[in-house]
């Protein structure tokens, strides 16, 4: 059954993506992402959106020369330059219109944005998914000169409507920040993706990993960056912010258990992270303009209350400490193939999809020790057409869960992107998700699953 379901989601697309093969073109590849982008040669009067695919997520973190590269998921095609020469204010509209087949042979937690798997009862789970709720719509705004500092900003709206990982349609802020930068500083606040360990895998589940060794979501925060151009071959990167300690979507055990894991203890967190830059910019490189070379460090430190009553017994409260501490490298080898992967180590990291999602005991409030990490490889076969496979884990400390919480969490994919032109994008993914659960009443499973998309740029 499940080889017939994966021919017919995959036939399809194979046929389209089969005749890439012949196609070449001169310019970078047609992006699935817009990129406001410093480097060495952009002048502080001056920001050019780029085309760039190096992820299907935003990331406002500095890449050394690439000060505060904007990458909204699978939004936007190709824009025109924005000069911010007077005091006008800008805004360019990006986005996409997503449709997205999904088969699994076992059910899968989150509809279209699967983070692990459901237990194994031994009763058929076969699921199919179809989805438009990648569908996003983006603003990005320059505003006039500030000092020495251009000012702008990004909305990113999504159709996931009030819930992420529930399948509910509506409107959802992903991510509205504003932004003062030049070729040294960047001072930015508002809804933003965590600064530590801020890679991401390329696939085509919006998921992108979590709770399988992506450790990061976003949040509200105020973040400073400074950048130390060492030579014209390297740059070193500082960031610290002040983050919100809960991201409301992971302080429960079950999405709709009413049951609340933790809560501010009165403090925000503390994030920061360091990385190096090495190379020269290549601005042919694929999937994007960018120094061959980066590694960086991580951290994180802040603390969780949680208290819970009977009503028949005292009220029991448990303060935990949140930490981790990260690694991210990446390496352009050539201008086709790269490679790139992060590892952590942490506990109470829920909130930031670490520890297979949990951050909690969920009978005794303490904090999960948790270790994990994913590595990916892409080739660029022409500008056009790339492939993308990787592995991830998570890994909580098994003494450290209640009988019914998660014990390890991986998944394996592979896929082929083929952009067809600047506006059109046909994918394929092949991928294999594993959770296990401490209980052995629960069951644990392994799904295979097939995932098609197509996607309308603009």
């Amino acid at each position: 059954m499940f080889v017939r379901c994966s021919i017919f989601w995959s036939f399809g697309t194979l046929v389209l993506i089969g005749s890439a093969f012949g196609k070449t073109t001169s310019s970078m590849p047609a992006s699935p992402v817009p990129s406001l982008a410093y480097d060495d040669s952009v002048s502080n009067a001056e920001v050019e959106i780029q085309d760039q695919g190096t992820k299907e997520t935003i990331l406002n973190s500095s890449f050394g020369d690439e000060q505060s590269s904007i990458q909204a998921l699978d939004g936007g095609s190709s824009l025109a330059n924005m000069r911010n020469s007077d005091d006008k204010v800008r805004v360019t509209t990006f986005g996409a219109l997503s449709f997205e087949g999904i088969y699994s042979n076992k059910r899968l937690v989150s509809p279209s944005s699967y983070l692990y798997v459901s237990p194994d009862f031994g009763l058929p789970q076969n699921t199919t998914e179809l989805s438009a709720r990648a569908t996003s719509l983006g603003f990005a705004v320059t505003g006039p000169k500030v000092s020495d500092f251009n000012s702008g900003g990004l909305i990113l709206l999504y159709a996931f409507g009030p819930e992420y990982f529930q399948n509910f349609y509506g409107i959802t802020i992903f991510q509205g920040y504003g932004e003062l930068k030049n070729e040294d500083w960047r001072f930015s606040f508002g809804l933003m993706q965590d600064l530590i360990n801020p890679l991401m895998p390329t696939t085509l589940n919006w998921g992108l990993g979590g709770a399988a060794g992506n450790l990061g979501f976003i949040r509200a925060q105020a973040r400073g960056e400074r950048y130390f151009h060492l030579s014209e071959t390297s740059t070193l990167t500082t960031q610290v912010a002040l983050t919100n300690a809960i991201a409301s979507e992971f302080a429960t055990p079950v999405a709709g258990d009413r049951l609340s894991l933790g809560e501010s203890n009165g403090w925000p967190n503390a994030e920061g992270r360091i990385a190096l830059s090495l190379g020269e910019l290549d601005k042919t490189a694929q999937p994007a303009p960018r120094r061959p070379f980066e590694f960086g460090m991580s951290a994180m430190v802040g603390e969780l209350r949680t208290t819970t009553s009977d009503f028949l017994t005292p009220p029991v409260r448990v303060t935990s400490s949140s930490w981790m501490t990260g690694l991210d490298a990446r390496w352009n080898m050539t201008k086709r193939f790269g490679v790139q992967g992060e590892a952590f180590y942490g506990q109470a990291l829920g909130s930031y999809l670490a520890g297979a999602a949990q951050g909690l005991n969920t009978d005794t409030f303490q904090p999960i020790r948790t270790v994990g990490g994913f590595g990916e490889a892409y080739y660029y076969w022409t500008p056009a057409l790339h492939t993308h496979a990787g592995y991830g884990i998570d890994d909580p400390l098994d003494s450290d869960v209640a009988a019914t919480q998660r014990v390890r969490n991986q998944i394996i994919f592979g896929n082929l992107i083929w952009d067809a032109t600047k506006n059109l994008q046909l994918g394929g993914e092949l991928g294999n998700l594993s959770t296990g659960y401490k209980s052995p009443l629960l069951g644990d499973s392994s799904a295979w699953i097939v995932h098609t998309r197509i996607q309308l740029r603009f």
